[in-house]
């Protein structure tokens, strides 16, 4: 019985911390066009097949910020 029980604190405890892990998209607005930020719905909102955005939230990428310092932009990592 203490096994059982151990392993499903184990299990638990496993699928909680993944479940926290997981990135969180801002309600409203969370991607917008670099360019204007202007919210989805408001006149020239729209983000174009190409171009640049942004998204907000939580849990979504490094803590620093990225800038791009030299153009073309790279394509890859």
């Amino acid at each position: 019985m203490l096994r059982r029980f151990t392993l499903l604190l184990a299990m638990l405890s496993i699928a909680s911390s993944l479940a926290f892990a997981q990135p969180i998209l801002r309600a409203v607005g969370p991607a917008v066009n670099s360019a204007s930020y202007r919210i989805l719905g408001s006149s020239g909102s729209g983000i174009a097949q190409g171009s640049i955005f942004t998204v907000f939230g939580t849990g979504l990428g490094p803590n620093q910020w990225l800038t791009a310092d030299k153009y073309p932009l790279q394509t890859a990592g």
